[in-house]
């Protein structure tokens, strides 16, 4: 094994880079090939069920099975590798995303980990790339203006979509273990290239994959395949006012495309369950919690019903 050697190729400065990696130490004595046959097992457990389902169906349910599972913690001892992620069961951004290809790969699925910059709103994306457009290729190597990060591109029906399985575990990323904001947990699921690199820079592909697929079809994404994507202010307070009288407790989601209606997501549901209020006491005021993921557009409500 100490003779192995990784690739990464950056399509910005069009060269390879060849590293020598250091190999962890394991305390619990299992060899490397036992490691291996440990992983491939618990894989195996994991999509045993997944298989003749449809690519989006195992898209999703990769997504959320890591979401479920995967606690996000910096200091944990194998935060950036499989082991982490599928046994430990803590990673961070690298874990996610190896463990998301590595279930893909198991359903013969086509997906490859991209990494690069995040930002946390378009506006830190749109000042990076004027940074970057002015340095030559030396300085691009050291370049880093937002924090680097690592995602996923996979194949579903014949189209590429972007998956960021960090960015749907909201949980982690507010760093608040009582926090319960699991309505969220799809809205960076099988994203456009053009939503996704509002939000990226993808400077290096890993696993052989410098050529990164730049589509937009919206079929599996998740709001777009369940018609859940609004424009006005009326769509909204319908679609609440639908899920009131569904008389559920769950999370619900809807993604907005009109920024100004987003902003006034908080706002209209706060109307509209004061106006429920008024003939229906039946919803759990104390338990209500809205959450809206500013990147996506994606706004999640808490229904909680009294029995």
């Amino acid at each position: 094994m100490a003779d192995q050697q990784n690739y990464e190729y950056s399509p910005l400065t069009q060269e390879v880079k060849v590293f020598h990696p250091n190999y962890i130490e394991y305390d619990d004595g299992l060899t490397i090939p036992q490691r291996i046959e440990q992983l491939r097992q618990l894989r195996n457990s994991i999509i045993q069920d997944w298989h003749g389902r449809g690519e989006y169906e195992c898209s999703v349910l990769m997504n959320d099975y890591l979401v479920d599972t995967i606690t996000y913690q910096p200091q944990a001892a194998y935060e950036h590798n499989l082991y982490g992620a599928l046994v430990e069961r803590q990673a961070v951004c690298d874990g996610y995303a190896l463990a998301y290809k590595y279930l893909a790969d198991g359903l013969g699925m086509d997906c490859v980990v991209i990494t690069g910059s995040a930002y946390e709103d378009k506006a830190g994306y749109q000042q990076g790339m004027s940074q970057l457009q002015s340095l030559n290729a030396q300085q691009i190597m050291q370049w880093d203006s937002g924090y680097r990060h690592a995602w996923n591109a996979i194949q579903i029906d014949g189209h590429w979509y972007y998956t960021d399985v960090t960015y749907n575990d909201p949980v982690s990323l507010d760093h608040d273990e009582q926090a319960d904001f699991s309505g969220l947990k799809e809205a960076f699921t099988n994203l456009t290239w053009q939503d996704m690199m509002q939000l990226r820079s993808a400077e290096v592909s890993l696993l052989l994959a410098p050529d990164l697929p730049q589509e937009n079809a919206l079929d599996a994404n998740v709001f777009y395949r369940n018609g859940l994507v609004i424009q006005t202010e009326n769509q909204a307070r319908d679609w609440l006012w639908m899920e009131l009288n569904d008389h559920s407790s769950r999370w619900v989601n809807i993604k907005v495309v009109d920024p100004a209606v987003f902003e006034r997501m908080q706002e209209i549901a706060s109307e509209v369950l004061n106006e429920y209020a008024l003939y229906d006491d039946s919803l759990n005021w104390e338990a209500l919690q809205s959450v809206k993921q500013d990147q996506t557009g994606v706004f999640a409500i808490y229904l909680d019903w009294n029995e």
